[in-house]
């Protein structure tokens, strides 16, 4: 069983929406925490009662968006102020996953959207561009713009500029004739396997469908390896897929589920993805999954539940994520 030894607060403005947390250890006890960053409007109305019920919540996306390193000591004592990383000069940044490589390189993957007026948004669609947006309550649209990887060799202080993954050749593009779909959306843990091939995987589609990409020069460029999950009825969809490698080499690709239940599905691989594998659904449900090797060999994961979203429900798992046991709530 999960206990839990400390609660702390890794950052809080009231100016800013802190979101989509992602931590990693480095080789010297230090531990990074990445998160999306956004501008919070509700500050402008005063106390937080005065803005009514109309403001109980934020916009998932924001033309401002960027992301933010904070450097812990290793007994998680802040160390310095937040680090706001470079942004891409088109698009805002969204949903950031670490990953430390043996070599101490850091990998970064997230996805952008490029943000637009109403007048050249609702243009767009009416060509069927698919944007989020309303003209009405956020008067601004969003175009998805890709997933990409930024990597680190100083500790994530300095970062390489955004390196967007390669078009997936079997889904529609960002915007005919312009834009590739590029990768897709990038939310969920990365692994490094033995040989020292990277694996991330990425979403998109509707319903969504999962692909995982390879690295093997330390994320300086990626290739579509295989689909992870797709549901050939178009009835599931299958997005923020988390990976996990088990002691004997086996491939566990957690997977957020849509038309499901919001059940969690997980897919394994024995050849470290090169062939997709259907996928199977755990009595589990939490969006997003993290998974976490244990010392013992097996799994623990934690999810945060959509109807408390500050609960974390952990839940242990073997036999490459075919075996789970209860969770419960910290």
């Amino acid at each position: 069983m999960l206990d839990s030894l400390s609660h702390r607060v890794v950052y809080s403005d009231r100016r800013f929406y802190a979101s989509f947390p992602s931590a990693a250890t480095l080789a010297d006890g230090h531990v990074l925490v990445a998160f999306r960053r956004a501008r919070d409007h509700r500050w402008l109305h005063g106390e937080p009662a005065e803005g009514g019920s109309d403001f109980t919540s934020v916009d998932h996306v924001d033309s401002r968006s960027h992301l933010v390193i904070q450097r812990f000591t290793p007994d998680f004592e802040p160390d310095g102020p937040p680090q706001p990383l470079p942004t891409d000069p088109e698009a805002g940044d969204q949903d950031p996953s670490l990953l430390v490589l043996r070599s101490g390189r850091i990998v970064l993957g997230s996805f952008g959207w490029y943000p637009m007026s109403a007048r050249h948004g609702l243009r767009l669609r009416e060509k069927g561009v698919h944007l989020l947006g309303n003209a009405e309550t956020s008067g601004t649209f969003f175009l998805f713009w890709g997933g990409s990887t930024r990597v680190s060799d100083d500790g994530g202080r300095r970062w390489s500029d955004h390196r967007y993954l390669p078009e997936l050749p079997d889904q529609g593009p960002i915007l005919p004739g312009q834009r590739p779909m590029l990768g897709g959306a990038v939310r969920g843990r990365a692994v490094e396997a033995p040989d020292g091939t990277l694996l991330m995987a990425t979403y998109t589609g509707g319903p969504y469908t999962s692909y995982l990409f390879a690295s093997r020069d330390r994320g300086e460029s990626w290739a579509l390896r295989s689909t992870i999950a797709r549901d050939p009825a178009g009835r599931a969809g299958f997005c923020e897929t988390a990976l996990h490698l088990t002691a004997d080499g086996q491939l566990v690709a957690f997977h957020r589920t849509t038309g499901l239940g919001d059940r969690l599905a997980t897919s394994v691989s024995h050849d470290l993805g090169k062939a997709g594998r259907p996928g199977s659904r755990t009595p589990s449900s939490g969006i997003p999954t993290t998974p976490v090797r244990c010392r013992t060999g097996g799994c623990s994961s934690s999810t945060a539940t959509a109807t408390s979203p500050t609960a974390c429900a952990p839940a242990s798992g073997t036999a490459g994520g075919r075996l789970w046991k209860a969770r419960r709530r910290l």
